[in-house]
């Protein structure tokens, strides 16, 4: 492990068969029902109650989850791989974004410091989401949306893209992580 992968050591603990099933049924799911129906449009909720419905019925019981206007995060259990599902929308939030309305039960321990503030507040708060979830015990962590282009610097990003599933939501091309992905490419070439 590099210096730039601190958070990605339970990738060898991974059964990556249940994990590559699981994936698709993930973001299918949650695409199919919020961030691109029609109606997704920017500054609209992510995943209202109705998509944390469907995912307890398609994907098992949700063991615990946080519905706000702006945010939803929730753990699911499916093939005994525990998930973190976090997604929030970004507009003009930034590092003011409380904590406790982020995650009021503590699924995620997401913290907005002086130091987020300084570094931007897409990466950092990701970072530290990822770090927690990681030593939860968390096998997987699926990102909805968010403002892709702030959330790390060109490694982060390239070991976020491997380690954790990214669903694109309904704020267009700007925020795409295929755009990070292709900038990865080109840095790298």
């Amino acid at each position: 492990m590099t210096a730039e992968q601190p958070f990605f050591q339970i990738n060898q603990l991974l059964n990556i068969e249940q994990l590559a099933q699981l994936r698709p049924v993930l973001a299918s799911t949650i695409v199919d029902r919020s961030i691109v129906r029609p109606q997704a449009q920017p500054g609209t909720d992510h995943a209202p109650n109705w998509v944390l419905a469907e995912v307890n019925r398609e994907l098992g019981e949700i063991e615990s989850a946080v519905n706000t206007s702006d945010s939803t995060h929730f753990v699911a259990t499916l093939a005994g791989i525990t998930v973190g599902v976090m997604g929030f929308r970004s507009h003009q939030r930034n590092a003011d974004y409380p904590a406790a309305h982020l995650n009021p039960a503590e699924l995620l321990h997401a913290h907005v410091s002086a130091e987020h503030q300084q570094r931007g507040y897409g990466g950092a708060l990701l970072g530290r989401t990822i770090a927690e979830a990681t030593a939860a015990g968390y096998d997987e962590l699926v990102v909805l949306g968010g403002r892709w282009e702030r959330w790390g610097n060109t490694g982060f990003m390239r070991h976020m893209f491997e380690r954790f599933t990214f669903v694109e939501d309904a704020h267009g091309p700007q925020y795409s992580p295929h755009m990070w992905r292709e900038e990865l490419s080109a840095s790298e070439s």
